[in-house]
């Protein structure tokens, strides 16, 4: 229902004129119509990951990676030594914020540097990839296989090398392979969620 805008008399759908003033009947203003209701926050978001990667070189020499997963893609998060200053900087700064001592200081240091790779469960993965440049991503759609391997390191006089997993996957874009330092249960737990049938052993 409207109103006149004149004297405020009600008019009915189809009146042109006010049947009480005579002022013409303007057309209420058009409903602007609904919005759809906003979409949550979405986007790709970091699931779970791999610490203590190793990508091997040449002379046993090695470069530390992570290896995050997302619901579509492993990301290859390269432990640099810029990263690495950085994540012990973080460390320094809050550990003084909060007032701790010197031997306090060392020790969360210490607990930073081994947890370096905690922090990726917090960053999204645009951050992660752009972190270093030698970081990278591989979806898991284009993995055709993943080739697992239990394997010993050297041992000594003092008995075997400590165990370890060879991981290589084949992808439409080449083979990488990496070693991981981490109990084989817990690693296949998490590979198993995201290559499932792709696995070779």
């Amino acid at each position: 229902m409207s109103f006149c805008s004149q004297c405020g008399t009600s008019l009915n759908e189809i009146a042109r004129f006010c049947p009480s003033c005579g002022a013409a009947a303007t057309a209420p203003p058009p409903q602007a119509p609904a919005q759809p209701a906003a979409s949550p926050p979405g986007g790709e978001k970091v699931l779970t990951m791999l610490p203590q990667a190793k990508k091997m070189k040449m002379m046993g020499l090695f470069d530390s990676y992570t290896i995050v997963f997302t619901a579509e893609r492993a990301l290859f998060a390269r432990l640099s030594g810029d990263v690495l200053k950085d994540v012990v900087k973080k460390s320094q700064e809050q550990s003084k914020a909060e007032g701790k001592g010197v031997f306090a200081r060392v020790g969360a240091q210490m607990k930073a540097f081994f947890n370096a790779s905690q922090r990726y469960l917090e960053m999204t993965p645009a951050a992660i990839l752009a972190e270093d440049k030698n970081n990278f991503a591989l979806p898991h759609a284009s993995v055709s296989s993943l080739k697992i391997k239990r394997r010993l390191e050297a041992g000594d006089e003092d008995g075997p090398g400590d165990p370890y997993l060879e991981l290589e996957w084949e992808a439409s874009s080449g083979k990488y392979k990496f070693r991981v330092d981490m109990e084989e249960k817990d690693a296949l737990e998490i590979l198993n969620r995201f290559y499932g049938g792709k696995i070779r052993r």
